[in-house]
This record gives C-alpha cells, sequence and structure tokens, in this order.
C-alpha cells in the first residue's frame, strides 16, 4: 500500500515539474555545467600526467580557478543566500522610493513576490502583509510600480555585469491624476467646453512623480537614462534636477512622424 501510495506521489511530482519550463531549463542549465566541470577536470588530469610547460601550467591556474568559482556558483545555499541579500536590497528601495512619490504605508516594509509577480506590503497587524491590488487606488499602484522599477535597476547598476539594458521608459505615469488631454488642449469634440484646470494637490503628485524619477537617476549617477512620455506641462516638473524637455508633441507633431 505504502508504495503504491508513494508511486502516486512520484508521478504526481514528475507531472508538474513537466508543466514547469523554467525548471526544466535550470535543470537543463544545471547539466550543461556538471558536464563541463567534468570535462575541465578530465583535461587538467590529462594536463598534470603530461607534465606540461609553463604556458600550459598558466592555462592550469585559470581553468583551476574556473571550476572554483562554478563550483561556488553551484551551491545552493550560497544561491539562495544571493537571492535574499538581492531581495532586501530591492525591497528596502522600493519603500525608499515609495516615500518619494508619496505611496500610502510607505513606512511598512515592502516586498518583491517573485512567484506572483507583485509588491507586498507588510504590517505590524496583518503578518502575512497585502498584495498591491488589495491596497488599492490607481496613484498607489502607479506609485509602487515607479518605486518597483526603479528599485530594480538600481540593483542591476550596482553588479558589474547585468544584461539588462540601462534605459526605462514610462508613458503618462500623470494619467491618475490628469485626463488624457493636458487642461490647455483643446477638445477636438466641444471646441467650447471650458478646459478642465487641475487642482494644486494634482500638481503636487505629479511633482512628486518626476521628483522620485530624478531621485532614480542621481541614486544611480545617471547610469540609468528614463524616457518620460507625458502630457503634464512644465508646471509639473519645472526646477527639478536631472528632468529635461525633449521635445513638444502636439499640433500635428508627434513622436512617429504622420508621413511615415
Amino acid at each position: 500500500m505504502l508504495e503504491g501510495r508513494l508511486n502516486i506521489v512520484r508521478d504526481h511530482r514528475r507531472l508538474l515539474e513537466s508543466k514547469s519550463e523554467d525548471l526544466r531549463a535550470k535543470r537543463q542549465t544545471l547539466n550543461e555545467v556538471y558536464r563541463f566541470v567534468g570535462r575541465v577536470e578530465q583535461s587538467l588530469e590529462n594536463y598534470i600526467i603530461t607534465q606540461q610547460d609553463s604556458q600550459l601550467v598558466e592555462e592550469l591556474t585559470q581553468l583551476k580557478s574556473r571550476i572554483s568559482y562554478l563550483e561556488s556558483r553551484l551551491n545552493s545555499n550560497d544561491e539562495e543566500k544571493r537571492r535574499r541579500t538581492a531581495l532586501d536590497y530591492i525591497s528596502k528601495n522600493i519603500s525608499s522610493y515609495a516615500r518619494c512619490i508619496g505611496a500610502e504605508r510607505f513606512d511598512d516594509p515592502a516586498h518583491l513576490d517573485l512567484t506572483n509577480l507583485t509588491i507586498k506590503i507588510s504590517s505590524m497587524g496583518r503578518p502575512d502583509g497585502d498584495y498591491l491590488w488589495e491596497i488599492g487606488s490607481g496613484a498607489n499602484w502607479m506609485g509602487y510600480h515607479i518605486s518597483t522599477l526603479l528599485a530594480l535597476h538600481q540593483y542591476f547598476l550596482s553588479l558589474k555585469s547585468c544584461p539588462v539594458p540601462n534605459f526605462l521608459v514610462i508613458d503618462q505615469p500623470s494619467q491618475v491624476y490628469f485626463p488624457e488631454r493636458w487642461p490647455n488642449d483643446p477638445d477636438p469634440k466641444n471646441p467650447n467646453k471650458q478646459p478642465y484646470e487641475p487642482n494644486s494637490d494634482d500638481i503636487e503628485c505629479v511633482n512628486k512623480i518626476f521628483q522620485t524619477l530624478s531621485e532614480g537617476l542621481i541614486r544611480t549617477d545617471n547610469k540609468l537614462q528614463l524616457l518620460v512620455i507625458e502630457h503634464a506641462d512644465e508646471v509639473t516638473w519645472s526646477g527639478i534636477e536631472n528632468i529635461n524637455l525633449v521635445e513638444r508633441w502636439r499640433n500635428g507633431k508627434a513622436l512617429v512622424p504622420l508621413d511615415w
């Protein structure tokens, strides 16, 4: 009976593993690394047996160093430690940027949930935390998204080598505060309509967005390039360090030219 239950569990495990492309890819990568290490070790033994010259001795030393590096990367404990260290670094910066942008609960620790690809906010009253979709409001979602993206790029740029491009394109972060048209733009459907005028609180909130983006540039020593496509006018970002107007796409002038 126990053997039958064990076989059922094994079958279930194999079924779950077969559905995980990521797990198969990791397993394949590990197998390739193990084979590489095996080939290098065999080559090292051959070098020792044949007693090659000084040039080969130098190559031997380099290969030994490479083996030590790969073995350290294969250590599951070290890998988990590096993962936790990276997540702690990113989480602290998410909270810091959230404070700058004025998101709710910025004093509560924010954690990047890799399983669900979202943010979880912890608190004393709720030890399990709240997911981003549970704390509500478009302003919070926008604020934590920008905070997370800046925190991720800050981490990527802290690495010696990283394949992630060092630029970020953000489209209309002010949309949660303003309509799609900027207040001074005429309404093509109703030219006589009184233009919407934002209140000072809306302008201040958008100003915090640009202040936070500028802070991201400062913390990365301007190694990060930010491209912001925005309807908000100069009143929302004027005077903020690192924020520069490149072009105004209005009155028929667009990012993608009409003759294209």
